[in-house]
């Protein structure tokens, strides 16, 4: 019996560590993707990019800024509508206010959002996009 409280003691002091790091959040030289270099803004502030189309068919799709609170208490945020041809590249600037990260919202959609991520706002946002063999379209974009 004595031996039997021993091990249990031991075991529950083995596990702990294990269970308490669950919980916890990674640090930096924990996560398996290292966040990407991000580049200064502009003199003027803003941070531009590009949105590039290599899918095989027009896509829609918004570009948001987080949230904001403007000086009447209403909560807004910033967002640019486009379509792209199959190929077409296109810039858009913002000054924010950015996600964690100096990230933005990209979403794709149809009638419905289809593709949506977070993603860094500087070089290209590449969207991808294929027909399967039931000629069904599969759409999705390549984010930091």
């Amino acid at each position: 019996m004595k031996y039997l409280l021993i091990m249990i003691a031991a075991l529950s002091l083995l596990s702990a560590p294990a269970l308490a790091a669950q919980g916890a959040k990674p640090d930096e030289g924990q996560l398996l993707v290292p966040p990407p270099m991000i580049e200064p803004a502009n003199p003027d502030g803003t941070r531009c990019f590009f949105v590039h189309n290599n899918a095989p068919y027009t896509i829609n799709g918004s570009v948001l800024s987080n949230y904001y609170t403007n000086l009447a208490g209403l909560k807004g945020r910033a967002t640019s509508n486009f379509r792209l041809a199959s190929g077409e590249k296109k810039q858009f600037c913002t000054n924010g206010p950015y996600y964690n990260g100096t990230r933005i919202g990209f979403l794709l959609r149809t009638v419905v959002p289809i593709f949506s991520c977070y993603t860094v706002a500087q070089g290209t946002i590449e969207v991808m996009g294929e027909f399967d063999k039931d000629k069904k379209s599969k759409t999705w974009a390549v984010c930091q």
